[in-house]
């Protein structure tokens, strides 16, 4: 039985063991060869691929970067066993942590007593934080990359 969706060979049953998506009901569908070309193609599965090919790269992302943060967690010694493929997940770790310390100031100046005798902007005290902090995080990464 071939998948429709990833033309793999798979077992009888009721989803891939490839990709993991339900099977045609059908038996005409669900035996047919994938090896032999159709005639018309659509422009929509070639959308489809581009789309795709970019959830896939997001989920190689995200999964890269469960992996480094649970390293890290796990074993903070490891951060300098860093390489240039974690890179990207540095820079999202950096965002976050960011992110928390300004969304910490913003609510601590809101819920003071300050918040009462002056304005508490949403801009100056929390978008404007986050990237200060986001900067000196850059800045503090590559000084310390250029000092080892």
């Amino acid at each position: 039985m071939f998948c429709q969706h990833c033309n793999k060979e798979t077992e009888e049953g009721r989803f891939c063991t490839n990709c993991g998506k339900e099977l045609a009901t059908d038996e005409s569908a669900a035996t047919k060869n994938p090896n032999i070309e159709e005639t018309t193609e659509s422009t929509e599965g070639s959308s489809q691929v581009q789309s795709n090919e970019f959830v896939d790269q997001m989920k190689e992302a995200g999964s890269d970067f469960g992996q480094f943060f649970m390293a890290l967690i796990k074993k903070p010694s490891e951060a300098r066993n860093v390489n240039a493929n974690q890179l990207v997940s540095s820079v999202i770790m950096m965002a976050i942590f960011s992110l928390v310390i300004s969304i910490s100031y913003y609510y601590a100046l809101k819920s003071n007593a300050l918040g009462f005798f002056m304005e508490i902007s949403f801009f100056n005290h929390l978008v404007v934080p986050f990237a200060i902090f986001f900067i000196l995080f850059i800045i503090i990464a590559s000084i310390t990359f250029i000092g080892i």
